[in-house]
């Protein structure tokens, strides 16, 4: 517990001593503005109001800069209560709910694992925390919640889990492979996921109306995709072959396919680890679902795979587990930020010190070397320039003017070479994992009990 409340202490320390890009815009901007539209006549997802609610928070980068709000009609509605407060004080909340979102991982993991929290709690203020604290995420708090439920599983809380898994679907993408694993795989939990599907729907129509619902699907995320196909930040399978020259319709056309591959691998997956770690019915469906795809970012690909690489390092205690949670929690794409330098440093010094056969000098040493490279990397990172962008009509979606931003920020040596170290600790992590899954095929629909017994009906 005094480790834990130390990490809290230097989270809180971290968020206002550098106060992060939440008070200067970034994606929260975007989610505090498109919650206020909501309740009007107007559409969050149009470029007006959106970019006017935007600049009036916060100086645009450009003054035609605008950020998009790409969450489903019920995740605006559940952030509503929120945007009611001025923006700077719904940007502190925001800032807490951040920091207590990270702590329900960091309590969730140590209780799966055994890990210590010192460890646990360094790997996800790196991997999830500090992205989202210098662009307003949203990431950690699905990711939070998941880790929740996958606790709440372990012990046949059935009705907790429930409850956990409605509100980690404020990002869908991330949390609706888990729940079809859980709807699979465990009998005791599936009215519940239909009446929680349920609820959903009748809180996104009756907030959204028909036309949002329909809008969202079929023009909001494919338009969200395709902004960013081009876009240095992007670790998406689509992103990777449109920079390998493929057009944009079949490149988006292969993510989306190879998405729901993975979604129905990850049932799998889960299927075969479920003797031997229950949690996996969550863990191994959320990892799996950032492995490619249309649209994913660094803080989605390393906090919702590194809770399964932490249950893989926990359960092999081998030294290329650790490898792969250390390349996970690194900060890769932000080698330009001293203060990711430093955060990586404290990672490297941390899990190095974990592994027993390096010692503490050979450790400090470890970290030293590493820190001086990551920060000699950042020199690889060719300057940018942001130029103003043509007009965009009012009523186009404001994925029309953040495609404008995103085409003068294309791939290039640093980010492809940042890039590589978080794929390599995503192989890293499905080989251990397929190391501890059973030999012997298995059956997706074969009957699931184990997790079934006194008191399963809470």
């Amino acid at each position: 517990m005094g480790l834990l409340a130390t990490f809290i202490v230097m989270g809180v320390a971290y968020a206002f001593a550098r106060p992060p890009n939440i008070v200067q815009g970034g994606d929260f901007n975007a989610f505090y503005c498109a919650a206020r539209i909501l309740p009007t006549a107007a559409d969050p997802y149009r470029y007006e109001p959106l970019h006017t609610c935007e600049s009036r928070n916060v100086r645009p980068l450009t003054p035609r800069f605008v950020v998009p709000a790409p969450l489903p009609p019920y995740a605006l509605a559940l952030l509503v209560p929120l945007a009611q407060l001025s923006y700077h004080r719904a940007a502190l909340a925001w800032c807490l709910l951040l920091l207590a979102s990270a702590i329900l991982t960091v309590w969730a993991l140590v209780e799966l694992t055994g890990i210590p929290v010192l460890i646990v709690a360094v790997c996800v203020l790196s991997a999830t925390l500090f992205q989202a604290l210098n662009w307003g995420g949203l990431t950690p708090v699905p990711i939070a919640l998941l880790c929740g439920a996958a606790v709440a599983i372990t012990r046949s809380r059935w009705a907790i889990a429930s409850i956990l898994f409605g509100f980690a679907c404020i990002e869908p993408h991330i949390a609706l492979p888990s729940m079809l694993a859980t709807f699979v795989l465990i009998p005791a939990m599936r009215f519940r996921l239909i009446v929680l599907l349920g609820a959903i729907a009748i809180l996104s129509i009756g907030s959204g109306g028909i036309w949002l619902n329909y809008e969202y699907p079929t023009m909001v995320l494919p338009a969200q995709a395709l902004s960013e196909i081009g876009y240095s930040a992007q670790y998406g399978l689509s992103p990777l072959l449109h920079t390998f020259g493929w057009a944009d319709r079949p490149a988006l056309l292969m993510g989306g396919a190879q998405y729901a591959v993975f979604a129905i691998g990850g049932v799998w997956l889960a299927r075969a680890l479920k003797g031997r770690i229950p949690e996996a019915v969550v863990l191994a469906p959320m990892a799996l679902c950032v492995l490619g795809g249309t649209y994913v970012h660094l803080v989605q690909v390393a906090g919702a795979s590194l809770p399964l690489a932490l249950v893989v390092a926990a359960r092999t205690r081998s030294a290329w587990a650790w490898l792969g949670v250390a390349l996970l929690s690194v900060p890769w794409h932000y080698a330009d930020k001293s203060n990711a330098v430093l955060l990586a440093g404290v990672v490297v010094l941390v899990l190095a010190s974990h592994v027993r056969r390096v010692g503490p000098v050979g450790a400090v040493l470890v970290a030293g070397f590493f820190a001086v490279a990551f920060w000699e990397f950042q020199k690889l990172e060719p300057s940018v320039h942001i130029s103003e962008v043509a007009p965009i009509p009012s009523s186009a979606l404001a994925q029309a003017g953040w495609k404008e931003f995103a085409v003068q920020v294309p791939p290039n040596l640093y980010t492809c070479v940042s890039h590589v170290p978080t794929y390599v600790g995503l192989v890293i992590v499905v080989w251990g994992v397929l190391a501890l899954a059973p030999r012997k095929p298995i059956s997706l629909l074969s009957h699931y009990a184990p997790l079934e017994g006194p008191g399963g009906s809470s």
